[in-house]
């Protein structure tokens, strides 16, 4: 016979549960909006592919200055929507940018070549909404950490990003990134190949393809998948911050980046963080030198704010030949495990 009695207590027991559950729930989106800064948040699928769909995630700021900044959430080539914390983007929206955090697919299901479309096309789908967006399209930064720094230079150099037969350009105006790998043939040192053998041969999922292949093809498919390949003379400017005691993705890539593009006329910054290694504890000043940088270039000139113009002028006055060496405080290296500090 049925316990009427029993099914009470499962009933209040199971009311319990969800009553706890949304207070967690509650309880998470407090934390996000009082540490976050007041927002709206909506999910976007910007790509719709046989087996899964890409998305992005727009964060609005309640004071929104018309801008708009890809932020490219990858880390060792991997991606996921879980990893979309409105706290990541709090100084950004604070200054007013929109940002679009944007997801692709993941390793070692899919590989490189085809996480750099997919950025291309993430990109043509915030330029494309424009409107909706109340952004300017002619005035995109982007922005990561390591693999994101990567995507962020491929998008910069437009590596891989044909503008043929396309509606809509997936160029960018202003770029700022963290410690991204440029060479993968000369990766550390000259002739020092990194294609998931060698030292990134714990990331062999994104680069399966290429360890299959002979040496001659794996050199094309390293250059084609290495920024510092597809440097030209009109690129966006670009912030690089990275840390000479880097042992995931070596300084050399920063440097070697910066000098071939520097050379061929373009505006590279450098900011070398002396004996920092792969993420560090606290990159607030290194957020607010990023935000300095893009209101520099996506900004028009009588809209900047003073704090953000002296830092960029220290940066054009220093006599250091572009790169700008910090030491860091006591303690102040410590490698972070957060969503900056995995490549």
């Amino acid at each position: 016979m049925f316990n009427r009695g029993k099914s009470s207590g499962y009933r209040l027991t199971f009311l319990a549960a969800l009553l706890l559950l949304l207070t967690i729930l509650a309880g998470g989106y407090y934390f996000q909006r009082k540490y976050a800064g007041p927002h709206t948040r909506e999910r976007l699928v910007y790509l719709k592919k046989e087996d899964r769909e890409l998305a992005l995630h727009w964060f609005r700021p309640a004071k929104p200055n018309g801008l708009g900044l890809v932020y490219i959430i990858s880390g060792a080539w991997y991606s996921s929507e879980e990893n979309i914390f409105p706290v990541m983007f709090k100084k950004h929206m604070k200054a007013g940018y929109s940002v679009f955090a944007v997801v692709h697919s993941a390793q070692p299901k899919s590989q490189i070549p085809e996480m750099i479309q997919e950025v291309h096309t993430a990109v043509r789908f915030v330029r494309a909404n424009a409107g909706r967006f109340q952004i300017n399209p002619d005035k995109l930064g982007v922005t990561g950490s390591s693999a994101g720094g990567h995507l962020s230079l491929v998008l910069a150099t437009g590596l891989g990003g044909s503008e043929t037969n396309k509606p809509t350009s997936s160029s960018v105006q202003a770029v700022a990134c963290f410690y991204p790998p440029t060479d993968f043939l000369n990766y550390g040192a000259e002739g020092n190949e990194a294609l998931g053998l060698g030292p990134l041969s714990g990331l062999s999922g994104a680069f399966w393809v290429v360890t299959q292949t002979n040496q001659v093809d794996r050199q094309e498919y390293g250059r084609e998948i290495s920024p510092i390949y597809h440097v030209h003379s009109n690129l966006p400017p670009i912030l690089i911050i990275h840390g000479t005691s880097d042992e995931v993705v070596p300084y050399q890539q920063a440097v070697s980046f910066a000098e071939k593009a520097r050379a061929m006329g373009n505006t590279v910054e450098l900011v070398t963080k002396t004996n920092f290694g792969h993420g560090w504890r606290d990159s607030s000043n290194e957020i607010d030198l990023i935000l300095a940088w893009f209101d520099r270039w996506l900004k028009p000139e009588t809209n900047r704010p003073a704090k953000g113009v002296d830092m960029i002028k220290g940066l054009s006055n220093s006599s250091s030949g572009n790169v700008h060496t910090f030491v860091p405080k006591r303690d102040s290296n410590r490698f972070c495990r957060n969503w900056q500090g995995h490549f």
